[in-house]
C-alpha cells in the first residue's frame, strides 16, 4: 500500500478525504502533504471553474478512486471507477456464462451395461476361436517346414538306410557316428553290432 501512495504523490493525482486517512497510517510526513495538497489543488480548480455540482455525477466517481492516469492525458484515457467495476463484472459474467455453456462430453450410445455371464463367455468363445485357427494355421506351416526339412535332409542311416530323421516312435533322431556316418537312435540301440564294455 505505501508504494501506491508514493505513486499518487509523484503523479500528484488528488485522492477522497477516505483514502488520505489510509495515506496517514501507510506513508511518512512528506509524502501525505504532498497528497493532501494534490486534493487542495484540484478542490479548488474545481471551484474556480465553476464545475463542483454540475460535474457532480461524473466528478464523484472519479474521486471516490482518484484519476489514476495523469491528469493531461485526453478524458477518453481515463480510467474512471465506476468503469473499471463494471468491466470486472463483466469479465466475471462472462467467464460464468462460458462455464455454464460449455458442453460436457459424453459417450453417443453408450451406457451403463450390466455383465453377466453370457457376456463374459461370449468374450471367452471368441478367445478360443481365435486360438484354434492359430493352432491350425501353425500346424499347416509346421508340417509343412518339416516335411521340407525332411526332403532336404541327405543323412542316412548306416544301418537301415533311411534318409533324415525317423519318428520318434519307431527309429528316432539322427546321431553321429563318425565323419559323414549317421545312426539313428532306436537302431543304434538294439543293433547287434553294438556292445558294451566293461572297464
Amino acid at each position: 500500500m505505501p508504494c501506491y501512495f508514493t505513486f499518487l504523490a509523484d503523479k500528484r493525482i488528488p485522492l477522497t478525504v477516505e483514502l488520505l486517512g489510509m495515506a496517514e497510517r501507510c506513508v511518512n510526513e512528506e509524502t501525505l502533504e504532498i497528497l493532501r495538497q494534490a486534493s487542495v489543488d484540484n478542490f479548488a480548480k474545481k471551484i474556480n471553474n465553476g464545475g463542483g455540482d454540475q460535474q457532480g455525477g461524473r466528478g464523484g466517481a472519479e474521486e471516490n478512486c482518484g484519476e489514476l492516469l495523469d491528469l493531461n492525458l485526453p478524458r477518453e484515457l481515463r480510467l474512471k471507477c465506476s468503469e473499471l467495476t463494471t468491466l470486472i463484472q463483466a469479465e466475471k459474467d462472462k467467464k460464468e456464462k462460458n462455464l455454464m455453456n460449455k458442453k460436457i462430453f459424453k459417450w453417443r450410445g453408450h451406457g451403463w451395461t450390466r455383465c453377466d455371464v453370457e457376456l463374459i463367455n461370449s468374450f471367452n468363445k471368441q478367445q478360443e476361436e481365435i486360438k484354434k485357427k492359430i493352432d491350425s494355421i501353425y500346424l499347416r506351416t509346421a508340417n509343412k517346414k518339416y516335411e521340407i526339412l525332411r526332403n532336404e535332409d541327405t543323412r542316412f542311416c548306416a544301418f537301415c538306410g533311411e534318409f533324415g530323421d525317423g519318428d520318434q516312435e519307431l527309429t528316432g533322431r539322427l546321431l553321429n557316428l563318425d565323419a559323414n556316418e549317421w545312426v539313428h537312435v532306436n537302431c543304434a540301440l538294439w543293433s547287434a553290432e553294438v556292445h558294451v564294455t566293461e572297464e
